[in-house]
This record gives C-alpha cells, sequence and structure tokens, in this order.
C-alpha cells in the first residue's frame, strides 16, 4: 500500500519563542519527508538505484530518520524507555526492510514517533540539559534533529525523482526580498541551486513571485 500526501504549513515567521520556531521548522521537514513517499507502491519505495549504496532506499530512509528522533529526543532527551534498533551491531539496520515495511507502515512508525517526542520534550525549556546527557540541551538536540532531518529531505528527494520523475513544490506568493537587487528592472529570471526560485524584479524592491523547493 502507499502513503496518502500531507498538509504543510511554513513556520510562522513572527515567531515567540526558540522552541516553537525549532519545532516549527522539524514538523515541515518531517511531513516534507513523508510527502515524499505519496502514492509510491512499495517497490518503488524500497528501490535502491544507488550501486555504490545497495541499502539506500526511500522507505529505509524513513526508517532512519525514526530511529534518529527516537534516540536523540526520546533516549536522550526525554529518558523515555523505548525500543532502540541503533542497539544492533548492523550499522546498517534502519535499512534492512522486511516484507511488512511497507510505505504505510513504515510513515505510521514515523508519525508515532513525533507523539513521543513531543512527550519526552514536554515542559522543557531550550536550555534544560537532556536526560541522559547533560552536556547537550534541547536546543541542542532540535536544531541537531533539524539539520539531520532536512539532510535525509534532500536524499528523498532524489530518490524520489529517480522513482517516478516527481519533484517537490512549496510555494511563497507576493514575498518581498527587500531591496538587495534595487533598482534593477528585468523580467523574470531563476536562480537554481537546490532549489528552484523565481523572481519579479521592481525599480524598488524584488518581489518573489514563487519560491520552488526542491525537496
Amino acid at each position: 500500500m502507499s502513503s496518502s500526501e500531507l498538509p504543510r504549513e511554513w513556520p510562522e515567521t513572527n515567531a515567540a519563542d526558540e522552541l516553537t520556531l525549532l519545532t516549527e521548522f522539524l514538523t515541515f521537514l518531517r511531513i516534507t519527508a513523508v510527502n515524499k513517499l505519496a502514492g509510491l507502491d512499495r517497490e518503488a519505495a524500497a528501490a535502491t538505484p544507488f550501486p555504490a549504496s545497495p541499502v539506500f532506499s526511500m522507505l529505509g530512509l524513513i526508517r532512519h530518520l525514526t530511529s534518529v528522533e527516537r534516540y536523540w529526543l526520546s533516549i536522550v532527551g526525554g529518558g523515555l524507555d523505548v525500543p532502540n534498533r541503533w542497539e544492533s551491531p548492523d550499522p546498517d539496520i534502519d535499512f534492512r526492510l522486511s516484507e511488512q515495511d511497507t510505505p504505510e507502515s513504515v510513515v505510521a512508525e514515523y508519525q508515532h514517533q513525533w507523539e513521543l517526542s513531543r512527550q519526552a520534550l514536554a515542559g522543557k525549556a531550550a536550555g534544560d540539559p537532556s536526560t541522559t546527557d547533560g552536556d547537550k540541551t534541547v536546543r541542542w538536540l532540535l536544531t541537531h534533529l533539524v539539520q539531520e532531518t532536512a539532510r535525509h529531505v534532500g536524499h528523498l528527494d532524489v530518490l524520489r525523482e529517480f522513482a517516478d520523475g516527481t519533484t517537490g513544490f512549496f510555494y511563497f506568493d507576493n514575498f518581498t526580498f527587500g531591496t538587495a537587487l534595487e533598482r534593477r528592472r528585468s523580467e523574470t529570471f531563476y536562480v537554481s541551486d537546490t532549489s528552484v526560485v523565481v523572481f519579479r524584479v521592481c525599480s524598488s524592491s524584488v518581489n518573489l513571485a514563487k519560491w520552488t523547493w526542491a525537496i
């Protein structure tokens, strides 16, 4: 079975506090990750198209993100007594799939971990030490999760494009960049790196017509 695409929202720009901002960015990236599997059957989601990485699949990456979050937020952050795949001597344990690992089941496990993470960090402030590693604050744990999840979302984007040619898009409408390119006049132009940005340049500011995320 395949998984369904989930709605997502960009974090509020007038963030009221640090933990809310970090959590909203993490949530956005989590949903982006699971949406990469939306509509794929198990064969496509379990495909390993890179010869140099023979176990590297989309399902494996979601399982890995589940393990990352379980270890850093539930176990280290909150001291929860939950199963830890990383106790296995196999360094690729997250990527070893069984027939029971489908897009639906792997996404469900990941989403269940989101709730465990919330419970683990409930009542903690950004500067509080983690439960089992006092050298790491909650701020560090969440920032680490944001960067780790973002990195693997990039991997998922490439794998999804290999699977069926689909790339992801996220649009902002009427977003003003300010005066970085003030007084330059041009038609629409494109900047391409990890994302594709479409600007419409005016005499006083740069008006972002669309921001297309390639993740």
